[in-house]
This record gives C-alpha cells, sequence and structure tokens, in this order.
C-alpha cells in the first residue's frame, strides 16, 4: 500500500538525522523485545518491523505536525499558512474595474496543501448576494521561495461558476507571495472561462481564523 505521504517539504538535514536516529533507536528496542521473546520460549520471524514503524511514524507526523508549531518550524522548511484568509480581489472587465469579496481556506499537512476559495458580490448595505458566489477548488499546489527569498503559493484552480450561469465556469492561475509576518497573502491571478478568451486580476487576502 503507498504512503499518503511524502517528504517534500522538509528541511533535508533534519529529515536525515531523525531517520537515522529513529531507525537506530527502533532497531534496538526490537533486538531487546526479540531477546525477551527468545527467553519465554516464543520466536519472532523477522520482517523489517523497523521500516514499518518508521512509515507509522511519518503517516502520524504528517497529519499532526502542525498541531504543534514549534516542531513544524524544526522539521518544515515552509511556514505553516493554514487557516482562514479574507479579503478582496480585483479585475477589469470591458474597462471597468470590478471588486468582489472572496474568502479562502488553506487545507494544509506535511506533505500537501488544498486550497478552497468563495467569491461573491455584496449589495449596497454590504448583504452577500448569494446569486453571484461561486467557489474555486485547487488542484496542483506549491510553496516555494522565489529569488528574493520571499515565499510563493502557487495553485491551478477550477471554479464552477454562479448558480444562475451569468458568471461562466473557469480555470486558472495563482501566484500569491506571503508575508509571513502579517500573515497577509497578495498576488495575481489568470483565469480562462467557457466564454471568452482569458482574464486576470489581483488579489489580497488577511489571515482570520485557524481551521
Amino acid at each position: 500500500m503507498k504512503p499518503n505521504f511524502n517528504f517534500k517539504y522538509y528541511k533535508e538535514d533534519k529529515l536525515i538525522l531523525t531517520l537515522i536516529v529513529l531507525y537506530i533507536f527502533l532497531e534496538f528496542i526490537i533486538g531487546l523485545i526479540i531477546i525477551l521473546l527468545e527467553k519465554n520460549g516464543l520466536h519472532y520471524y523477522r520482517f523489517y518491523p523497523a521500516t514499518v514503524l518508521l512509515a507509522i511514524i511519518f503517516g502520524f507526523a504528517n497529519s499532526n505536525l502542525h498541531k504543534v508549531p514549534t516542531v513544524w518550524n524544526f522539521f518544515m522548511k515552509i511556514p505553516l499558512i493554514k487557516g482562514i484568509y479574507e479579503g478582496s480581489i480585483m479585475f477589469i472587465i470591458d474597462g471597468k474595474e470590478i471588486e468582489k469579496k472572496c474568502k479562502m481556506k488553506i487545507y494544509q499537512n506535511a506533505s500537501k496543501i488544498k486550497v478552497d476559495t468563495i467569491f461573491w458580490n455584496e449589495d449596497k448595505k454590504g448583504n452577500k448576494i448569494e446569486t453571484s458566489e461561486t467557489i474555486s477548488e485547487s488542484s496542483v499546489e506549491d510553496l516555494l521561495k522565489n529569488e528574493r527569498d520571499n515565499y510563493e503559493l502557487h495553485f491551478f484552480y477550477s471554479n464552477g461558476g454562479s448558480l444562475d450561469s451569468k458568471i461562466p465556469i473557469r480555470m486558472g492561475y495563482n501566484v500569491l507571495k506571503y508575508d509571513a509576518e502579517t500573515k497577509i497573502f497578495k498576488g495575481i491571478y489568470f483565469s480562462r472561462n467557457s466564454i471568452a478568451e482569458g482574464n486576470g486580476g489581483k488579489i489580497k487576502l488577511v489571515f482570520k481564523n485557524k481551521i
């Protein structure tokens, strides 16, 4: 069975050292258990138990490392960005600048990032116009450092359009720079929809809540 994790975002030196230490420790413990079993007349047929235990340990770490930020920062080479962000997007259609509200939910573990974003318009009283709501889901994601050592969140997305079909189905790509101190995402997006050749705009999102 394939493991549900990878080591893409781990600091390589910390990962290698941890693997070596854990493997030696587990082999030592397993050796003691084998000796104890033999003293009691029991025989153990060895089948790489240390490797299996390592897979279990890292599988557990993959799903839970984000719960301990200090440990996360020690092992991971990317910041912990998991959470709910709110802000707006700006774009131009037919020469007119338009602004929409948006909320971005980032799901993150030690090996994977997923991004869901909701967009909507508001009326003059600031109330959400339900029929204007659209939802985007990411399909390919990456958090990396650019040449200036700033973090950028890159992801492809697909958007199903609005319920009344006035907003078409679209696909696109986001490049969002992340400020770790203020927890703000700023950047641009490109899109191609089902009725036009494509367009793009700017996005700004501020951290609001944990998930």
